[in-house]
């Protein structure tokens, strides 16, 4: 897992908001912890490729738009949770299988240098 300093205050800050906004009418307290859990578990402990965050993105909106038209301001996010579970599996594991996903052992990806070129 990689986290700095800047990602552990930007957590405790949404825990608080969370809590804070916890019993307001459409869950808001509820769809943040939702979004950024899953958005620290991407980029801090599963790390993966952009292309894989914004598919989940994508397919969490469409989710969280059907029950929204559905229930309105009374959205269950732990409903929203479950359907969106097997798609953030999939995501993980088609990521791990395709070796899309960066750890924090990877080099940074740089342009090859041709004055210091050894062929």
């Amino acid at each position: 897992m990689r986290a700095s300093s800047l990602d552990l205050a930007f957590v405790a800050l949404t825990t608080f908001a969370s809590a804070w906004t916890w019993d307001w009418p459409g869950g808001v307290g509820r769809a943040l912890l939702l979004v950024v859990s899953a958005f620290f578990l991407f980029c801090n402990v599963v790390r993966l490729r952009r292309r894989h965050e914004l598919a989940w993105a994508v397919g969490f909106l469409a989710v969280a738009s059907v029950f929204g038209a559905r229930d309105g301001l009374d959205v269950d996010w732990s409903e929203v949770a479950l359907v969106c579970l097997p798609w953030t599996v999939a995501l993980v594991a088609s990521g791990r299988r395709n070796g899309t996903t960066r750890r924090a052992t990877d080099a940074p990806v740089t342009p090859a240098d041709p004055m210091n070129s050894t062929t």
